[in-house]
C-alpha cells in the first residue's frame, strides 16, 4: 500500500463526495488499506473545496484543532501579501 495507491482512491472519494465531510470519512474508512492516511487525504480535499465552516466542530479538533486555524490565516495572509521578486 503506497501513495500510489492512495492519492487515487482519495480523489475518487472526493469525486463522489466533494461537500459532504462525513461521507467521504465514511466511504474511505470503508475501503480498507490504512485508513487513517486515507481518511486525512480525503478530509484534506473535501475540507478544502468546503471551507472550515462546513467541516463538523468535533472533526476539526481532531486535526489540532487550534493549531490548524492559526496556521490557516497565517496562510491566507500569506497569499494577500504581494510576490517580492528579491532573491
Amino acid at each position: 500500500y503506497s501513495v500510489m495507491t492512495a492519492v487515487p482512491l482519495a480523489l475518487g472519494v472526493f469525486l463522489r463526495h466533494p461537500t459532504d465531510f462525513l461521507a467521504a470519512l465514511k466511504e474511505i474508512a470503508s475501503l480498507g488499506g490504512r485508513p487513517h492516511n486515507n481518511a486525512l487525504l480525503v478530509g484534506q480535499l473535501v475540507g478544502a473545496n468546503v471551507g472550515l465552516t462546513e467541516i463538523p466542530d468535533d472533526m476539526v479538533g481532531c486535526a489540532g484543532g487550534l493549531l490548524m486555524l492559526y496556521l490557516a490565516r497565517q496562510l491566507i495572509n500569506l497569499a494577500d501579501q504581494p510576490v517580492s521578486s528579491d532573491r
